[in-house]
Formats: C-alpha cells, sequence, structure tokens
C-alpha cells in the first residue's frame, strides 16, 4: 500500500484490493480532478475550490451529490489514514525506546507513572471508574454488636 500524507500526490490504490485512485479519477471532470489534487497536495477545501475554479459551496456539492467524486474523495482519505496508522504503529517502537532511556537515566516521575498505569502498582489497569473487585474493595467498618441483655 502507497504511502499518502498531505502535501504528496495522490495515492495509486484506494485501498479496495484491484481499485486505482487513477481509475476513479478518470471518470471525473477536469475540476474535480484538480479539487482532488489540491486536497492531497494539503490545500485546504477554500484553497482547493480556488484551484479548481469553483465555489467552496460547490465542491461541498460534489461530495454530497456526485458518487464518483466522493468514491474517490473517499479512497484518498482512507489511505491518508492506513498511512497514518502505520507511521504510529511504527512509532510505538521508538517511543517505547525513550521511556526506556529516560526511566534508565532516573526520571523516578516516569517510572512512577508508567508502573501505575500499566497496572503494577494494583491489581490491574488504573481506569476511571472501575469497579473494584472484592479483592481490593475497601470494607466498611464492622459496627459494634449490641449491648447484652439479660
Amino acid at each position: 500500500m502507497s504511502e499518502v500524507v498531505p502535501g504528496q500526490a495522490l495515492a495509486t490504490t484506494s485501498g479496495q484490493p484491484g481499485t486505482e485512485l487513477s481509475t476513479l479519477l478518470q471518470g471525473l471532470s477536469t475540476p474535480q480532478q484538480l479539487a482532488l489534487t489540491a486536497l492531497a497536495e494539503g490545500k485546504s477545501y477554500v484553497d482547493a475550490a480556488m484551484h479548481a475554479g469553483v465555489s467552496r459551496t460547490t465542491l461541498w456539492t460534489w461530495l454530497k451529490t456526485q458518487p464518483k467524486f466522493a468514491e474517490a474523495y473517499e479512497a484518498w482519505q482512507e489511505e491518508l489514514r492506513e498511512s497514518a496508522r502505520g507511521r504510529l504503529l511504527a512509532a510505538m517502537d521508538n517511543a517505547a525506546t525513550v521511556l526506556t532511556q529516560a526511566i534508565s537515566g532516573g526520571d523516578a516521575r516516569l517510572a512512577a507513572r508508567l508502573l501505575h498505569d500499566l497496572g503494577a502498582l494494583s491489581n490491574g489497569p488504573a481506569r476511571k471508574g472501575r469497579e473494584q473487585s472484592p479483592a481490593n474493595a475497601v470494607l466498611p467498618p464492622v459496627p459494634p454488636p449490641p449491648p447484652h441483655r439479660a
């Protein structure tokens, strides 16, 4: 799958096997192709519309009423999402390395926070609103027995 980020050309695939984005663009008018290309280059909707020689309203109308245009736009958006997911997954290893180095360098606050967030300091992962299990529940004090009457 090709990587698409704002400022790059449109991707070659739509994310759907066998669907070429260039094929989707071929079914569009020249202004529609220009608008999608401008969006893929990182331009705003207003700038993309101006680049295509249409109003911003026309661009939105195409998205709502022109299935081919909407399909090509969605294919490009899916490529952006997939590219971002891949880059973020790859960055997780780097993030773990940075955390490990900071902790190895003596960052006690970070170490404590990480242990807390991972649940190593309790019976499980720290979560807001977590129901307490019987093992870690705080029980109310037991009231004293009533006085004995003879």
